[in-house]
């Protein structure tokens, strides 16, 4: 597993982030930042759509890993 950890948007080392999944597995797993601040609606439009065209450019296949799905959830 690697991780690639970017403050705004995918950051610029988009070449280095290809560069480590020369491999061939483009699978990757997006955490989008909590913008606690912001409604749904705001944090959906303003980051996660426009960073997943970032990544799907780049040529990755994306899937969002929502972290409020396992945190105060008494299940897990």
């Amino acid at each position: 597993m690697k991780f690639y950890l970017s403050s705004y948007k995918i950051g610029n080392e988009g070449k280095k982030l290809q560069e480590m999944t020369k491999d061939g597995n483009k699978k990757v797993a997006y955490i989008s930042n909590a913008l606690d601040f912001s409604t749904d609606l705001e944090r959906r439009s303003k980051t996660e759509q426009g960073d997943r065209n970032d990544l799907e450019n780049l040529g990755f296949a994306v899937e969002k890993l929502d972290l409020c799905n396992y945190f105060n959830n008494k299940k897990n």
